[in-house]
């Protein structure tokens, strides 16, 4: 006869298998290196390391160097999405940075807390102190007005404390050369000696900027305004602008206004130096026309305008032009060639990469 299996025990068919191996965690972290060229800075050369959920909490640490001809960034950042299971979100900066401009160079050593709260799906409030140890070098080569009825802005270092607020709405669909969505943002930050602070100045900024399709085109807008001055509202103190030349507003980059230097735009003092305004005022606009959608490449045509503005002096830009732009993996590349409607000599602006 046949043998027949024991009551009571399974089939050899139905003995559960032995579990697979548990895979071991894939990393999370990230390294990247990579380099860059733009029509400021020259040569630029960057990398980050950063790990988005630090021993599994979620948590973000990032450590970044970004070096160029005319600044040096060495930055050390944490961010808690959710501090001690709250709503808020902790962000903390550590950095070294060094930006040179015509005729001084400003080198700062410090830290920043930011305090966040998004209270809805695109719009997030936040708080923040700003602590800085600030150098300032002037360029000796570059020489300084001495005339009382003209001074240049003060070369001020030391502490720089400050406090900030502002609110944002972001509804783009990513961070670099959005397609479609609207950022809308605006913030105030005040440095005085109740805090502390060697420097003395309010500051605002707002921005917005909207993109949307239109056909196969996308049609990009652009626009700011940020003004700097003494929280006790005067422009001269002991016979100097008050406000130090290292805070005062320039043109950040030659893609603000294109087709214009942003070391020789402004307002000038006695000797024709560039000293900054204490307003700064810019628009865009931007006709997208993809050419190869599979890479992201794109051509474009543009008009800027801005200008900045300071007590009794103006300096003012306008250009059109057109570019190319890509959409490449490490970032925007965006070639743009202006004619400033001045009849200033028009030219190629240049960028590789993204800021920081």
């Amino acid at each position: 006869g046949s043998i027949q299996p024991m009551p009571g025990l399974p089939e050899l068919g139905d003995l559960p298998h032995d579990p697979p191996p548990v895979p071991p965690p894939k990393p999370s972290g990230t390294f990247s290196i990579g380099a860059g060229f733009s029509s400021d800075e020259s040569f630029i050369a960057a990398a980050t390391i950063a790990q988005p959920d630090l021993f599994g909490t979620g948590s973000l640490l990032m450590m970044h160097a970004r070096i160029s001809a005319k600044r040096q960034l060495f930055l050390q950042r944490f961010v808690d999405p959710d501090l001690f299971g709250s709503p808020f979100a902790l962000g903390v900066d550590l950095y070294v940075d060094k930006r040179e401009r015509y005729g001084f160079t400003r080198e700062a050593a410090g830290g920043s807390l930011t305090l966040s709260h998004r209270f809805a799906k695109h719009t997030r409030a936040f708080v923040g102190y700003r602590l800085e140890d600030v150098k300032v070098t002037s360029d000796a080569s570059v020489p300084r007005t001495i005339d009382p009825t003209n001074p240049s802005p003060p070369l001020t270092s030391g502490i720089l404390s400050a406090l900030r607020a502002g609110i944002v709405y972001d509804s783009t669909d990513r961070s670099g050369a959005p397609l479609h969505g609207t950022v809308f943002g605006t913030s105030a930050e005040i440095s005085e000696r109740r805090l502390g602070s060697d420097f003395d100045f309010i500051r605002t900024d707002t921005w917005l900027q909207h993109h949307r399709p239109i056909g196969p085109f996308t049609l990009h807008l652009s626009g700011s305004l940020s003004t700097i001055g003494s929280p006790s509202y005067s422009t001269i103190e002991y016979g100097r602008p008050q406000v130090a030349l290292s805070e005062r507003l320039f043109l950040g980059s030659s893609q603000e206004i294109r087709g214009y230097d942003p070391d020789s735009f402004g307002p000038i003092d006695a000797l024709g130096r560039p000293i900054g305004g204490n307003a700064k005022l810019l628009g865009s606009v931007e006709l997208e026309a993809p050419l190869v959608r599979r890479i992201g490449l794109s051509a474009f045509g543009f008009a800027d305008a801005g200008g900045l503005f300071t007590s009794g002096q103006h300096r003012v830009g306008r250009s059109v032009g057109f570019g190319l732009l890509w959409r490449s993996p490490i970032g925007p590349l965006k070639l743009s060639w202006a004619l400033p409607l001045d009849g200033t000599k028009p030219g190629f602006v240049f960028g590789f990469g993204t800021g920081f």
